[in-house]
């Protein structure tokens, strides 16, 4: 179940303020830019393999399962609008 189309940008807007305003980063990344363009993503090829072999190890990583969920729900309503 994907999250609604507000609160999931609304999260990763405040994450990228986050990185940005503690100078983690200069640089906007291709995913945020895609997003910003209204085009697919590269979520799934990033993250999910990630995902699927941490798994396969038995490890949990839920920050980057949360984040993930996040940019395909945002990623779905691109791709379907």
């Amino acid at each position: 179940v994907g999250l609604p189309q507000d609160e999931a940008l609304t999260l990763l807007t405040d994450l990228s303020k986050s990185l940005v305003s503690s100078g983690q980063t200069q640089v906007r990344v291709s995913m945020l830019q895609s997003i910003d363009r209204r085009r697919p993503t590269e979520v799934t090829a990033v993250f999910s393999d990630l995902l699927s072999i941490a798994a396969r190890h038995n490890l949990y990583l839920p920050r980057l399962a949360f984040v993930t969920k996040v940019l395909e729900s945002i990623d779905q309503d691109i791709r379907e609008t």
